[in-house]
């Protein structure tokens, strides 16, 4: 079974500008790694526990990383990796 989209907190990485990656809520609004820590932490309270992060493709590992250990420091979070695929 899949991950239900009411039951899940969306985070989407673009490339940004350097070896960065932009992020954004599910909403549209860019935001930086505090900004999710805090929307991923008020998400928890609603009992919203899972957190998928949509990463283009040609981000760099390191760009995905860096947010995946920020929601990771959450205590119960369970968040699940996604690749972009723009050419298929």
């Amino acid at each position: 079974t899949g991950v239900k989209a009411e039951e899940t907190t969306e985070i989407t990485l673009k490339i940004g500008s350097g070896k960065s990656a932009t992020i954004f809520l599910k909403d549209g609004r860019e935001v930086d790694l505090d900004e999710v820590r805090r929307h991923v932490e008020e998400r928890m309270s609603a009992n919203v526990t899972k957190v998928m992060i949509k990463a283009e493709r040609e981000l760099s590992h390191g760009a995905v990383q860096e947010v995946a250990s920020t929601i990771a420091e959450i205590d119960g979070v369970e968040f699940f990796i996604a690749v972009d695929n723009k050419d298929q």
